[in-house]
């Protein structure tokens, strides 16, 4: 693996140059600047980059935005190395593409784990690529697959997704819920339908959440098989309810346009909403499985007021 270092201070870089060594990772390129680092990226191959958020004339987030618009870098890992703890920096390196994000000073033990986690998306990125190669009916046994559509706010690819929730410190994870949505119908879109097609209607359903989100702060993820998970801000006083409503307006305009092209009609369901309390577990991981699992209770349909009827609501 190929490792490009990014920070304008050179004692770090040499601590992290010297601590992945340590790891086994000798082939490391080191550069001062965001100018620099946009240099080397094209002229070389890089596997994974490490990025100081703070640098002067251009900042490492600006600097992940702009690899993420290299087709090359579109899901090459990113761990952002900063002292910078608090939420809205860590929101910000997310939504720039960030994949995962460590703090300074270095604990070697943590960076260690963070880069098994960057091998492990190497390798199932690659895994995915490879299916997206074979035939329609091997790909279609990966149903399971998560999906990531990275034109669209606020969404996050599911492992990125995964290093977000387990950032967020217990204080953090209490100002936040998790909200599960789900394509109750999403095996018969993807067994009755292209591939092609069940990704775009995934991806307007990924934008109909996105648009419930604009208003709020929050950032949401594509688990697999049509199913969403959402970190609702509790400040912005989302119910989940009305989230829903807000997603299945912006769907109902293009009911008429499925039904034209035989499309299954997606019906959205509203999951489980997770609220960490200070007398309840916080830990991340354990959070994200609960909202995640389906066995109990099972998401239930929620009843929702007709198209005219939502509108009505929505703009009263």
């Amino acid at each position: 693996m190929k490792f490009l270092a990014v920070d304008d201070e050179p004692l770090i870089l040499d601590v992290l140059k010297s601590t992945l060594a340590e790891s086994g990772y000798s082939d490391v390129i080191l550069a001062e600047t965001a100018a620099d680092a946009l240099r080397i990226a094209k002229a070389e191959h890089i596997d994974c980059f490490i990025i100081d958020i703070q640098m002067p004339v251009m900042t490492g987030v600006d600097l992940t935005a702009a690899l993420r618009a290299i087709d090359a870098y579109a899901k090459t890992p990113i761990l952002m190395n900063t002292s910078l703890s608090e939420r809205h920096h860590v929101d910000q390196a997310f939504a720039a593409g960030a994949t995962d994000y460590i703090t300074k000073p270095l604990d070697r033990i943590e960076f260690a784990t963070r880069l098994r986690n960057v091998r492990r998306m190497i390798s199932d990125n690659s895994m995915a690529e490879a299916l997206k190669q074979k035939s329609n009916g091997v790909f279609r046994k990966a149903f399971r697959l998560s999906r990531e559509f990275p034109e669209i706010d606020h969404m996050l690819e599911f492992p990125v997704f995964e290093n977000y929730i387990k950032t967020l410190s217990r204080k953090n994870l209490l100002a936040n819920s998790l909200l599960s949505i789900q394509v109750e119908n999403a095996a018969k879109l993807y067994t009755e339908t292209t591939i092609k097609v069940y990704d775009t209607v995934l991806a307007d359903i990924a934008s109909a959440i996105s648009g419930a989100l604009s208003p709020a702060k929050g950032l949401f993820t594509h688990t697999g098989g049509g199913d969403f998970v959402v970190v609702l801000d509790r400040l912005s006083k989302v119910d989940p309810e009305s989230f829903l409503c807000k997603v299945r307006l912006a769907m109902s305009v293009l009911e008429m346009d499925y039904n034209m092209d035989g499309i299954p009609v997606p019906r959205i369901l509203l999951g489980k909403q997770i609220v960490p309390s200070f007398f309840s577990s916080t830990k991340p991981a354990l959070l994200l499985e609960r909202v995640m699992d389906k066995s109990t209770p099972r998401a239930t349909p929620v009843v929702l007021p007709s198209d005219q009827s939502l509108r009505a609501i929505m703009f009263s």
